[in-house]
């Protein structure tokens, strides 16, 4: 089943992804998987798995379901961390959305070297007062250098600021896992907190914010879950449709994913506040 609203090229955990880091990418596979009943959160803020027949899960959920019948800020925590995070960042970096880590680190050598050299030509000009305008090109050539370097210092790239720039067009309390990827369970929509406006109350007593800073760092043996990310042709998870049974599967997630799709593999959705990393 695919999804009809929201950006068509990334998963829910994509989404979460880029907008909040791991963390966001796994707030958006537990409260997927709440939405399909999977799992249920208890009013205690404990999330626990439901028994049914088998289903076919992205990565990340399938690490949420393994790590369940705990607190879910725990939760979030332990899926932030798995493997199979690891794999979706892997895979994030192949599909050009992330900056490697050695990227980032050059870009900011490269803006230190052209500092340096700008002030250099800056002293030379004071002092000397020779080549006034070879040292003034130079200045600013090292000032668009510094500016376009810049531009690589973040964790994500062009394509993916982009990606969330379009996120942010579909992150309404309608389109429930576009508004937990974009802003996060933690985040506020006005004076409401996203928890709140999505029925996951008891959730938020376990959750804690966590730093906006986005970790890009990857291993090269990272891998991407068996590349069920690779495509989005449809949805792995369950139907369409939340539940609105607080009791059974309280569904809703810091930005930093699905209007009526309650899967967290359903297609169309993208991976970043609150619940970034």
């Amino acid at each position: 089943m695919t999804v009809t609203a929201g950006p068509a090229r990334l998963w829910p955990e994509e989404q979460g992804f880029l907008a909040g880091g791991p963390g966001r990418a796994a707030e958006v596979a537990v409260v997927s998987l709440l939405d399909a009943g999977a799992l249920r959160l208890s009013r205690s803020g404990v999330v626990r798995p439901v028994s049914g027949p088998p289903r076919s899960w992205t990565p990340i959920q399938s690490a949420a379901l393994r790590s369940a019948s705990r607190p879910f800020g725990e939760l979030v925590q332990a899926v932030a961390a798995s493997a199979e995070a690891r794999g979706l960042r892997r895979h994030l970096l192949d599909r050009g959305l992330l900056v490697s880590p050695t990227r980032r680190a050059l870009a900011k050598t490269t803006r230190v070297l052209a500092l340096l050299v700008g002030i250099a030509a800056l002293l030379t000009v004071l002092i000397t007062h020779v080549q006034v305008l070879l040292c003034i090109g130079v200045v600013v050539a090292m000032l668009f250098v510094r500016y376009f370097a810049g531009k690589l210092r973040g964790p994500l790239t062009g394509r993916g600021r982009a990606e969330v720039r379009d996120l942010a067009r579909y992150a309404t309390p309608a389109s429930r896992l576009h508004l937990v990827a974009y802003k996060g369970l933690l985040g506020r929509v006005g004076s409401l907190r996203v928890c709140d406006l999505l029925g996951l109350a008891p959730a938020a007593s376990t959750l804690r914010r966590r730093s906006k800073k986005r970790s890009t760092t990857t291993s090269s043996s990272d891998s991407c879950g068996g590349g069920v990310y690779s495509s989005c042709g449809s949805c792995a998870g369950s139907g369409c449709g939340s539940s609105s049974d607080s009791s059974s599967s309280d569904s809703s997630s810091s930005s930093d994913s699905g209007s009526s799709c309650s899967s967290g593999s359903s297609c169309g959705s993208s991976c970043g506040g609150g619940g970034g990393d």
